[in-house]
């Protein structure tokens, strides 16, 4: 029963439920999803296509085609195993060997980019890059210029060269580009690049939040409908199909309207007590579901309406007591029963009772503990009230009647509740 009582009190209402779903989701999908943080560099280089011994021997020039072609082979490198070996061996910090190389669209301009944990190991990657990069272009310039010298040199020792001038000149040409072979231009240094978007902890924490509120929601709902705790005065529709009670009372009383303040108070109360079949007259016993229910504050609540239709009679019933019927029928007596496992003397007083009122605490009492107390009934139909669990959890059973006691004494025809004697 405590357990049941606990649960109860955690799953309705619902809202606490899903605030620690909520709650526990966001922590676990932000501990699933929490990761080192991860630093992106990027550098820029242009690709200058170096001039190729051919043209200077031929006297021809490079076309746009050929500029293409020649970044295409370059990527192709860039993108080979190879060339991740040589960064690896370059950067030597067991930092990350894979660095990308991206053309910019059609342009000569190639982004170089590697991510890492820290962000000095990816800068030290792209700029191992860059390096390799640039001598593998310098040691091809080279090469090929070389070459053409070496064919140069090889036709000026023949005698009968002709035209020797202009070979020498040509050759004079391959020399100035072996002695500046570049063909790469950084044209932005490695660079960390500011993560823009949300951090991935934080995408984690939202996505778990909203998983974990949904399953302690259904969790919440499930727990409820299996346990037949009475969430609203519709779930009693049962007991109205199968005649255990004859009605239930509206509207749902609010903790406020239990706990005194004036103008709600004395509302709820007239209207609870008009909805009392006719005569409303006689003995009205109030039973609770359970301990918890609050019947103490609906015998209080239709007292202060019975007192503006004759003289009442306010009691409590005893653990020891079993409660009499009024003498005279023109006196309205109200009883607080308790509930079936606080007063023996229950039974007694529902056999001699005129009207029972079933008070149901919702999200604490279940459908079985009304039924239960319904059956206290003989030859007479209960009703039930429904009591709202109060978000602060007020005693309504010392509920403060104060503005009851005002308004009864505003009314000076109408005799006030008599105590029972002690």
């Amino acid at each position: 029963m405590k357990a049941r009582a606990i649960l109860s009190r955690i799953t309705t209402p619902l809202w606490p439920t899903v605030v620690a779903g909520i709650a526990l989701g966001a922590i676990a999908g932000g501990l699933a999803l929490q990761s080192d943080h991860t630093a992106q560099v990027t550098a820029l280089v242009r690709i200058h296509q170096p001039i190729d011994p051919n043209q200077v021997l031929l006297g021809g020039t490079g076309t746009t085609e050929d500029l293409q072609s020649y970044i295409s082979g370059e990527i192709a490198y860039l993108s080979s195993p190879g060339f991740s070996e040589a960064v690896k061996r370059q950067a030597a910090d067991g930092g990350p060997s894979s660095v990308s190389a991206v053309q910019n669209g059609q342009s000569p301009v190639i982004t170089f980019s590697a991510s890492a944990g820290d962000a000095d190991q990816a800068k030290r990657a792209v700029d191992a890059a860059v390096t390799v990069y640039g001598e593998h272009v310098e040691r091809q310039t080279l090469e090929r210029s070389e070459a053409a010298i070496a064919a140069i040199d090889r036709v000026l020792s023949k005698p009968q060269t002709s035209d020797k001038a202009q070979l020498r000149e040509q050759r004079q040409t391959l020399e100035v580009q072996a002695t500046d072979p570049s063909g790469v231009q950084v044209v932005q240094a490695s660079t960390v690049n500011l993560s823009s978007g949300a951090p991935s902890w934080a995408l984690g924490a939202v996505a778990g939040g909203l998983i974990g509120g949904i399953i302690f929601l259904s969790a919440g709902l499930a727990w409820r409908r299996r346990a037949g705790i009475v969430s609203a005065p519709s779930a009693l529709d049962p007991l109205l199909a199968d005649g255990s009670v004859s009605q239930i009372l509206l509207p749902v009383v609010k903790p406020d309207q239990a706990a005194g303040h004036e103008q709600r108070t004395i509302q709820t109360a007239r209207t609870l007590y008009a909805q009392l079949a006719a005569p409303r007259t006689g003995l009205i016993l109030v039973v609770g579901a359970s301990e918890n229910s609050g019947s103490q504050a609906i015998a209080d609540l239709i007292a202060s309406a019975a007192a503006e239709h004759g003289t009442i009679q306010r009691d409590q019933l005893r653990s020891t007591e079993v409660a009499d019927a009024p003498q005279d029928n023109a006196v309205i007596r109200v009883v607080d029963g308790d509930t079936l496992s606080t007063s023996p003397g229950l039974p007694d007083a529902a056999a001699l009772a005129d009207h029972i009122v079933v008070v149901a605490r919702i999200g604490v009492d279940d459908i079985g503990s009304v039924k239960a107390a319904a059956g206290l009934a003989r030859g007479i139909r209960p009703v039930v009230v429904c009591i709202k669990r109060p978000i602060s959890r007020p005693n309504l059973e010392t509920a403060n009647l104060g503005s009851l006691d005002a308004h009864l004494e505003r009314s000076p025809e109408k005799p006030r509740p008599t105590e029972p004697a002690r």
